[in-house]
């Protein structure tokens, strides 16, 4: 119950543009949620605030996202900007 209430929430201030707002609170644990959710925020930080993104990844357990599909993300950002220092992290 619990997990989808954080998954809603997530979602709904994903909506509204404002997923760095709520970022520091989505669990980790007790609930974990989906992996989708989890991906979800770091492509939206991927897309808005690369500091934020890369915190967030050392943050949170690889276990939660995939991070094969994190790492291609970037990749195919980086492509459009080879020197985002923060990225090449």
């Amino acid at each position: 119950m619990k997990q989808l209430l954080w998954e809603d929430w997530v979602f709904k201030f994903t909506e509204v543009g404002q997923l760095k707002a709520i970022a520091p609170y989505i669990p980790i644990k007790d609930p974990q949620l989906s992996s989708t959710v989890y991906e979800i925020a770091l492509a939206w930080f991927l897309k808005s605030d690369h500091v934020a993104l890369r915190n967030t990844i050392r943050k949170w357990p690889r276990t939660h996202y995939n991070l094969s599909n994190v790492i291609v993300a970037v990749e195919d950002v980086m492509k459009k900007d080879k020197n985002d220092e923060v990225l090449l992290e």
